[in-house]
């Protein structure tokens, strides 16, 4: 496949980055996620309730073709464990809060000390640095901020949120190629040099699309 030979260790959480690296992950990266001990938050927990086996409908959805493994990251036994799979792979992928990553011992120059050409693509609400870098990056806020809601609806209704299939996936993909790029195996930004994606972004393209 494709990717066959790529390997990515993914911090991701929730839905946007778990997504990105599972379209990864579809053509033929091996993908190993890391969770906290007992397992991500959305294996527990989805929209609507919606469960399978007792496993939470957001992790099914965005997880499919991934290996994983539960470490502590405030732990040192675990970070020395996530060190070991950063030191064997070709991208780091991340979605953290901005600051949590380099808090938890693996900024950027932790990853460079580690391999230096590795490929880091991290993805934040509204960027690591700005005004708005601390503000929580959730689905509705985003929506709003970027201008996306404003054109959906009714003059009855108002602004409505779109639904989470064409809105999801443009910040995933996004995310994806940042990685890797859009083409394959070229990614967008140089090893050793890293990548951000900021959702807000994207979706006021996607806004201006509609």
């Amino acid at each position: 496949m494709l990717l066959q030979d790529v390997r990515i260790v993914s911090f991701c959480h929730f839905l946007q980055g778990p997504a990105a690296a599972q379209y990864l992950a579809d053509m033929g990266a091996d993908v190993i996620k890391v969770e906290p001990i007992g397992g991500a938050y959305e294996r527990h927990w989805s929209g609507a309730k919606v469960e399978i086996g007792g496993v939470g409908g957001f992790f099914l959805a965005a997880n499919r073709n991934k290996r994983s493994i539960g470490l502590d990251l405030k732990n040192e036994d675990g970070r020395a464990a996530a060190r070991r799979l950063i030191a064997s792979a070709d991208v780091v992928m991340e979605n953290f809060r901005p600051g949590v990553f380099e808090r938890l011992g693996f900024g950027w120059d932790a990853l460079c000390a580690i391999k230096a050409d590795i490929i880091y693509a991290s993805a934040t609400g509204y960027g690591a640095t700005g005004p708005l870098a601390d503000e929580p990056g959730q689905d509705l806020l985003i929506q709003a901020r970027s201008g996306l809601m404003a054109v959906t609806g009714n003059p009855a209704r108002g602004p409505t949120p779109i639904a989470a299939q064409r809105r999801a996936r443009s910040p995933d993909r996004t995310v994806g190629e940042l990685a890797l790029g859009p083409n394959g195996p070229e990614p967008a930004c140089s090893p050793g040099e890293p990548c951000e994606l900021v959702p807000s972004g994207a979706l006021r393209r996607l806004s201006d699309e509609r």
